[in-house]
């Protein structure tokens, strides 16, 4: 098995690459089809995303965890996934009748775009990621994702020219979500073998796959359900604006994801042998790690969106950044409840507590929604979003707070909120004093960036670095750091 490190790498290299792909797209794609076609496209695909439900059910998680138990088993390894992938496709076909039947009898308008974007459903019923991460596979599933994203990003640059690449851009993107699951299938002849499945094999799996799919369930309202309310009660320009600022949160999110999907198997593995400490410890030292990853990328999102979104996108695309300030506090809320989520929640069995939250999450972003998209339009989907996810992060701390040791972890995150903040007023200073656009930006991100990492120069020493690093310069600024900041909750002490 690879290191915990290496696999983060991976997993982190798999969930940010298959967003910046598109992320480099979108400049060229917004200019060429504009926010509205853009958000006809994107409309379209939460309503995908929503019928993708039904397939999916809770398979990532329960999958992902399932697999992890039985991995040094050959021959449970392979029933589990055989059983395991045919309620997979049991459920998948049914979405797809029930989806064309949607496009058939309901869509009137982009009847085409909504056919083709069927392609990403049924990419769900050969989606077998949840497999290679319990076996703590990582560079398979990267492989497949360069390959086809590179090969997909040629295609966007090559083929979509103006207004009237919608059709193209949708092909485009659903033929490469098709491939790229088909492709890893070539590889799962190395770990499973062709074994005879009975229907109770099937049958065990469904009841924790239906408890894990209410969460999901509950994650959707939050996230594709918005976006088509938004397209409901607005308009598809509104969808364009807001999702390209969700899409921008989701590239360091995609960090935070990736650790979960490396820590779930190997906390799930912990678990079963009841070690209490090790539980204890790694957990710790998730949460300092992506608080000290995501609070300073907030601040940093909130300084200088309405610079940068302007200026990567096109003026066309100014309300995006306004909605990027809004929504940054996201990745923070995000970060904390996928720590708890996928390494003591899920691993723990605890599926109660996180169920209502996420419920909670999903009638507070329901009910806002509705309220709010009327009068404020993306806006009003930006404050139902950032309430959402606060109210999931904050039952969810509360729930385990006899559990974990919480007042440790917020001590670490105001540790970091104290540096982060210095460096957010040096960002904002500096976007009121330099006028040229290029040159604020490069400087706020170059001496923000410098004069965080400085600050924070006891916790890279000691845990990124390892202490492995015995350059006397870099001693020298350890020891400067130490005399000009005086900080006694460092992080680096209880790590």
């Amino acid at each position: 098995m690879h290191s915990l490190r290496i696999n983060y790498l991976y997993s982190a290299f798999f969930n940010v690459f298959k967003l910046v792909v598109p992320l480099i797209t979108i400049p060229f794609v917004a200019k060429a089809l504009g926010p509205e076609q853009l958000g006809t496209y994107l409309y379209v695909y939460s309503i995908v995303a929503i019928f993708s439900l039904v397939s999916n059910l809770g398979i990532m998680n329960y999958g992902n965890k399932i697999i992890a138990a039985h991995r040094d088993n050959p021959e449970k390894l392979s029933k589990t996934f055989i059983s395991l992938y045919l309620v997979s496709l049991c459920m998948t076909i049914p979405a797809l009748i029930l989806y064309f039947s949607y496009c058939l009898f309901f869509v009137r308008d982009n009847q085409s775009i909504f056919l083709i974007q069927s392609l990403f459903l049924l990419s769900t019923l050969f989606d077998i990621t949840w497999f290679y991460m319990g076996i703590e596979e990582f560079a398979i599933p990267i492989k497949r994702d360069i390959l086809v994203k590179v090969t997909t990003l040629l295609a966007v640059l090559l083929l979509v020219r103006n207004k009237n690449g919608l059709v193209t851009y949708t092909v485009i993107m659903s033929v490469s979500a098709l491939v790229s699951m088909l492709c890893v299938w070539i590889y799962i002849p190395r770990y499973v073998t062709l074994l005879k499945i009975r229907f109770s094999d099937c049958l065990m799996h469904l009841k924790p796959l239906l408890i894990l799919s209410i969460p999901v369930a509950a994650v959707s309202v939050y996230t594709s359900l918005s976006v088509v309310l938004l397209g409901m009660l607005a308009n598809t320009a509104d969808v364009g604006q807001f999702v390209t600022a969700t899409r921008i949160i989701a590239i360091p999110l995609g960090f935070i994801t990736a650790m979960g999907v490396v820590m779930l198997p190997r906390m799930s593995n912990i678990a079963s042998s009841n070690n209490v400490s090790m539980i204890n410890r790694y957990i710790k030292d998730s949460m300092a790690f992506v608080m000290f990853m995501t609070i300073p990328v907030t601040l940093g999102f909130i300084s200088t969106s309405q610079t940068f979104i302007p200026l990567f996108l096109g003026n066309e695309f100014f309300q995006a950044g306004v909605l990027l300030a809004i929504i940054a506090p996201v990745i923070i809320f995000a970060a904390w409840a996928n720590v708890l989520r996928t390494q003591y929640l899920i691993p723990q069995g605890k599926n109660r507590p996180y169920i209502i939250s996420v419920i909670i999450g999903a009638f507070i972003s329901l009910g806002l929604n509705l309220l709010l998209i009327p009068k404020l339009k993306a806006y009003g989907a930006a404050v139902s979003m950032l309430l959402a996810e606060f109210s999931v992060m904050l039952y969810q701390t509360w729930a385990l707070r006899n559990n974990l040791n919480m007042k440790l972890y917020f001590k670490n995150a105001f540790s970091i909120l104290s540096k982060s903040l210095i460096m957010f007023i040096v960002v904002l200073i500096i976007g009121l004093i330099i006028k040229p656009v290029f040159i604020k930006l490069g400087l706020q991100v170059i001496i923000g960036g410098a004069l965080y990492a400085f600050l924070n120069i006891d916790f890279l020493d000691s845990t990124i670095l390892n202490g492995k690093l015995k350059h006397p310069a870099w001693s020298r600024l350890i020891t400067l750091k130490s005399r000009i900041f005086i900080d006694n909750n460092e992080i680096s002490e209880y790590l």
